[in-house]
C-alpha cells in the first residue's frame, strides 16, 4: 500500500473520534485529543502491519475491534462515564461510518469512471481504479463525518446526554447484552468484509438499526431508573424537611 492509502487509513480510523469530539466538544480537552490521537494512530498502523503478516485471519480482528476498543475507552474517558454505556455508541458510530464509506464509494465510482481522475492520478500517484475509489471516498467522508457530528452536538446538548451518562447505572444485564451483541457485530463483520460494496452497505444498516435499538433501550430504561430515584429522594427529602409539614398543616 502507498504512503497515500496509509495516510487514509489511518484518517478514517479517526472519524468516530472526531464525531465524538465535535459532538461533545465541550469536554474535550489537549491532553484527551493527543492521546486519543495517538491511539488511533497506533491502532490503525498496527492494524495495517498485522494484515499484511496474518493475511489468514478475518479483516475485522484488526480493523474494527481495536478502534471500537480505543473509541469506547476513550469516549467514557472523555465524558467520565462507564465503558459499557459508551460501547454501543462506538459501534454504532462504526457502523455509520462504513455505511457513510460505502455511500461515498459508490459516488466515488461514478466520479472515477469520468476522465477528470487523470490528473488526479498524476497528482497523487495511484493508478488503479480500485486505490482511486479510496481516496475519493475518503475525502468525501470528511465533510460529511463533520456536518453529522454538528447537527449531534445540538441534539446532545438539548437532551443533556453527557449528564445523563454520568449519572446512569449500569447492571450484569446490561453487560451481557451489550457484550453479546458486540460479539454478533464482529462475527457478521468477518464475514460481511469479504463481501462486496452493496451486502456491506447492507450490514452497516442492520448493524445500525440494531445498536440504534440497544442504545434506545438502555437510555429509556436508565432515564426512567433514575427519573423514580430522583423522585424517591424528593419525597424522602420532603419528609424530613420541617417546613414540609408546615405547609400541609397550613
Amino acid at each position: 500500500m502507498s504512503a497515500v492509502l496509509l495516510a487514509l487509513s489511518l484518517i478514517s480510523g479517526g472519524y468516530e473520534m472526531l464525531f465524538l469530539m465535535i459532538g461533545f466538544r465541550e469536554y474535550v480537552t489537549w491532553r484527551i485529543a493527543i492521546i486519543w490521537l495517538s491511539l488511533v494512530i497506533i491502532t490503525m498502523s498496527l492494524g495495517e502491519v498485522a494484515s499484511n503478516l496474518w493475511p489468514q485471519v478475518p479483516l475485522a480482528y484488526f480493523w474494527i475491534i481495536p478502534i471500537v476498543c480505543v473509541t469506547t475507552f476513550m469516549s467514557s474517558r472523555l465524558l467520565y462515564t462507564q465503558w459499557i454505556l459508551m460501547l454501543p455508541v462506538a459501534i454504532f458510530l462504526n457502523a455509520l461510518k462504513r455505511l457513510v464509506g460505502a455511500i461515498m464509494g459508490v459516488i466515488a465510482k461514478a466520479v472515477a469512471q469520468s476522465a477528470s481522475p487523470m490528473l488526479l492520478r498524476q497528482a497523487i500517484g495511484l493508478h488503479s481504479t480500485a486505490d482511486i475509489n479510496l481516496f475519493l471516498a475518503s475525502i468525501m467522508m470528511l465533510p460529511v463525518i463533520i456536518i453529522l457530528g454538528m447537527l449531534a452536538h445540538r441534539w446532545l446538548v438539548q437532551v443533556s446526554a453527557a449528564d445523563f451518562l454520568q449519572r446512569a447505572r449500569v447492571n450484569i444485564s446490561d453487560y451481557l447484552l451489550v457484550i453479546l451483541f458486540f460479539a454478533i457485530y464482529i462475527i457478521a463483520y468477518v464475514f460481511a468484509m469479504e463481501w462486496s460494496v452493496n451486502a456491506q452497505t447492507y450490514m452497516a444498516i442492520a448493524a445500525i438499526v440494531t445498536f440504534g435499538i440497544i442504545g434506545s433501550y438502555l437510555i429509556s430504561n436508565k432515564n426512567s431508573h433514575l427519573n423514580d430515584a430522583q423522585l424517591l429522594l424528593q419525597v424522602v427529602d420532603c419528609k424530613f424537611n420541617p417546613n414540609f409539614w408546615t405547609n400541609l398543616s397550613a
